[in-house]
Protein backbone atom coordinates (compact mmCIF):
# COMPACT_ATOMS: atom_id res chain seq x y z
CA UNK A 1 0.00 0.00 0.00
CA UNK A 2 1.32 3.43 -0.85
CA UNK A 3 2.37 5.85 1.87
CA UNK A 4 -0.32 8.38 0.91
CA UNK A 5 -3.02 5.84 1.78
CA UNK A 6 -1.23 4.23 4.69
CA UNK A 7 -0.80 7.43 6.75
CA UNK A 8 -4.56 8.27 7.05
CA UNK A 9 -5.30 4.63 7.87
CA UNK A 10 -2.67 4.65 10.63
CA UNK A 11 -4.12 7.86 12.07
CA UNK A 12 -7.64 6.43 12.02
CA UNK A 13 -6.47 3.26 13.77
CA UNK A 14 -4.68 5.38 16.36
CA UNK A 15 -7.88 7.35 17.02
CA UNK A 16 -9.84 4.13 17.44
CA UNK A 17 -7.22 2.75 19.86
CA UNK A 18 -7.26 6.01 21.83
CA UNK A 19 -11.05 5.88 22.13
CA UNK A 20 -10.92 2.26 23.30
CA UNK A 21 -8.25 3.11 25.87
CA UNK A 22 -10.36 5.98 27.25
CA UNK A 23 -13.37 3.68 27.61
CA UNK A 24 -11.25 1.04 29.34
CA UNK A 25 -9.79 3.62 31.73
CA UNK A 26 -13.28 4.89 32.58
CA UNK A 27 -14.41 1.32 33.26
CA UNK A 28 -11.41 0.66 35.52
CA UNK A 29 -12.04 3.87 37.49
CA UNK A 30 -15.72 2.98 37.96
CA UNK A 31 -14.71 -0.51 39.09
CA UNK A 32 -12.25 0.93 41.62
CA UNK A 33 -14.95 3.24 43.00
CA UNK A 34 -17.36 0.32 43.40
CA UNK A 35 -14.72 -1.72 45.22
CA UNK A 36 -13.98 1.19 47.57
CA UNK A 37 -17.68 1.58 48.43
CA UNK A 38 -18.09 -2.15 49.05
CA UNK A 39 -15.02 -2.16 51.28
CA UNK A 40 -16.31 0.85 53.21
CA UNK A 41 -19.68 -0.79 53.91
CA UNK A 42 -18.05 -4.16 54.69
CA UNK A 43 -15.69 -2.58 57.20
CA UNK A 44 -18.59 -0.82 58.94
CA UNK A 45 -20.50 -4.09 59.17
CA UNK A 46 -17.60 -6.22 60.33
CA UNK A 47 -17.28 -4.15 63.49
CA UNK A 48 -20.97 -3.86 64.36
CA UNK A 49 -22.71 -7.12 63.51
CA UNK A 50 -20.49 -10.01 64.57
CA UNK A 51 -23.29 -11.83 66.44
CA UNK A 52 -26.05 -11.54 63.84
CA UNK A 53 -27.34 -14.31 61.59
CA UNK A 54 -25.75 -14.54 58.16
CA UNK A 55 -28.87 -13.77 56.11
CA UNK A 56 -29.71 -10.76 58.21
CA UNK A 57 -26.19 -9.43 57.74
CA UNK A 58 -26.38 -9.99 53.99
CA UNK A 59 -29.71 -8.16 53.77
CA UNK A 60 -28.46 -5.22 55.81
CA UNK A 61 -25.22 -5.14 53.85
CA UNK A 62 -27.14 -4.96 50.57
CA UNK A 63 -29.36 -2.18 51.89
CA UNK A 64 -26.38 -0.16 53.11
CA UNK A 65 -24.62 -0.67 49.79
CA UNK A 66 -27.67 0.60 47.90
CA UNK A 67 -27.66 3.74 50.05
CA UNK A 68 -23.96 4.21 49.33
CA UNK A 69 -24.62 4.22 45.57
CA UNK A 70 -27.60 6.58 45.71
Amino acid sequence: MSIEFRDPIDKEELLIDTKNLKQFTKHVNEHDNIIKKIDKVRNNFSDKYSEWYDLDIIYRFAEALKKEFL
